[in-house]
C-alpha cells in the first residue's frame, strides 16, 4: 500500500490505484485514498537490499508487518516468507506472541493519517468503499 506522496518513488507505468472512497467512480466525491505496485517485486530491491532505503515507502518501514486493507478494522499480517518471522517463531513459539514491535508501531503510526481521512470520508453520506484489481485493471466497489 502506497500513500499518494510515496508513487513519485516509482515509475508511473509501476503504479496503480489501490482504495478510494466515493459515491460512484464519476462523482466529484470520488477519490483514491492509496496505490498499489503492479508488479510482483519492487523495482528498487536488488538482491536482499533496499536502493531507496532512506527514502522508502511507509509500508516498506513496518515490513515484515502490513496493514490489512480493511480500514474499519486495524489489523496486520506478517509476511511468513520472511526469515526475521521465521526465526522468531522458532524462537518463540510462533508470532502470535509478539506483544509489541517497533515496525509495528512506526506502520500503524503511518497509517493513522490514512485510517483518520477513510474515516471522515466514509462517515459522509452515500459514500463507498473501491478497490482496484489488478487483475482486471477495474475498480470494485467493496
Amino acid at each position: 500500500m502506497l500513500f499518494p506522496e510515496e508513487v513519485k518513488l516509482f515509475k508511473k507505468t509501476d503504479v496503480r490505484p489501490c482504495l478510494a472512497v466515493g459515491k460512484s467512480l464519476t462523482h466529484s466525491s470520488f477519490k483514491i485514498l492509496t496505490y498499489q505496485l503492479k508488479l510482483n517485486v519492487c523495482p528498487h530491491l536488488e538482491g536482499n537490499s533496499c536502493t531507496m532505503y532512506l527514502e522508502r515507502p511507509n509500508a516498506c518501514r513496518g515490513y515484515p508487518f502490513a496493514r490489512s486493507e480493511n480500514l474499519e478494522i486495524a489489523s496486520y499480517w506478517t509476511d511468513q516468507g520472511c526469515t526475521v518471522i521465521k526465526e522468531f517463531e522458532k524462537r518463540h513459539g510462533g508470532i502470535q506472541n509478539v506483544v509489541h514491535c517497533q515496525s509495528i508501531e512506526e506502520n500503524m503510526e503511518g497509517n493513522k493519517k490514512l485510517i483518520r481521512e477513510f474515516q471522515k470520508i466514509k462517515n459522509r453520506k452515500n459514500k463507498k468503499t473501491w478497490v482496484y484489481d489488478l487483475r482486471t485493471e477495474k475498480w470494485k466497489r467493496r
